[in-house]
């Protein structure tokens, strides 16, 4: 789309944003830009950016299961973008306020629905599915779901870990966050580990110096893209009836925490929450569905 490439471009010049953040900003607007693509069946311009557009990404973006936070991000770039089409006078203000003159009914939608976690029998569907298949990749799959499922790790740190983390004599996995340090116990997920570092992670490996726990099939550290697709497409092969995500599998380690009745400060130390206030609206969201 014309002025993409310019806005990324005065983001990188300004200084005032991490590379970090400037890549997150980039991937969500080409995001949004091949949704556009998609609907209207050809390349973009400034003209298509309208609000009935901009509220059916974001409702789509919704129902893939991504956090409130994810979406809110979202939303942000695109309005930061449309400010950025007013400051150089492709669009006036009144332009901005009219894309998203709708925002308050869908993030009332986004803050009050169910939250979404697999049900026991879903999860083991999930993982038997990923387990007879008995390929380098099923194996690693199985280890990173069922690692995933037991510590409800952000997929950040998911991704992140290392094989110095892994304590295979004292089955623990060994995190630093931001705010302090936390050892999970990984009982239930030792022996797929066991089996995956020993095999399919060596198929994978171009050197035996690669520090990376999970490899992706090009020989690196997998990334936050191929987790989801993974997620999403062992999904579909187990036919679970709902699209499923990192987050969804979060959840569903967060949904055990509650039932077996850990306390909010254990269950913000698992998470790895910074304050506490997240762990208890997710709590209450899940105290609502449980019942």
């Amino acid at each position: 789309m014309d002025y993409l490439d310019t806005y990324i471009e005065t983001l990188e010049i300004t200084g005032e944003y991490s590379d970090n953040t400037v890549q997150a900003y980039a991937s969500d607007l080409k995001r949004f830009f091949l949704f556009l693509k998609k609907k209207i069946g050809r390349i973009p311009v400034s003209d298509d950016l309208d609000s009935s557009t901009i509220k059916d990404f974001l409702e789509s973006e919704n129902r893939t299961g991504l956090s409130a936070s994810t979406l809110h991000r979202r939303k942000v770039v695109l309005t930061r973008f449309a400010l950025y089409l007013v400051n150089i006078g492709v669009f006036s203000r009144n332009d901005v306020l009219e894309l998203f003159a709708w925002k308050q009914e869908l993030w009332k939608d986004i803050y009050t629905r169910e939250v979404q976690y697999l049900t026991d029998t879903q999860v083991e569907k999930l993982i038997a599915t990923v387990a007879e298949e008995n390929s380098p990749k099923s194996i690693r799959d199985t280890a990173l779901l069922s690692l995933l499922l037991e510590t409800g790790l952000p997929i950040g740190k998911l991704i992140s870990i290392n094989l110095s983390d892994i304590d295979l004599t004292n089955k623990r996995l060994n995190v630093t966050f931001d705010h302090g340090y936390y050892s999970y116990p990984i009982e239930n997920s030792i022996d797929p580990l066991k089996v995956y570092m020993t095999s399919a992670r060596k198929e994978y490996i171009q050197s035996d110096s690669e520090e990376a726990l999970f490899i992706s099939q090009m020989g690196g550290r997998i990334s936050r893209q191929g987790v989801w697709q993974l997620v999403r497409e062992w999904g579909e092969r187990a036919k679970i009836n709902t699209p499923i995500s990192p987050r969804i599998l979060r959840n569903t380690k967060v949904k055990r925490m509650v039932k077996a009745g850990l306390s909010t400060a254990d269950i913000q130390r698992e998470l790895g929450h910074s304050n506490r206030y997240s762990t208890r609206a997710l709590i209450r969201k899940l105290n609502r569905r449980i019942g």
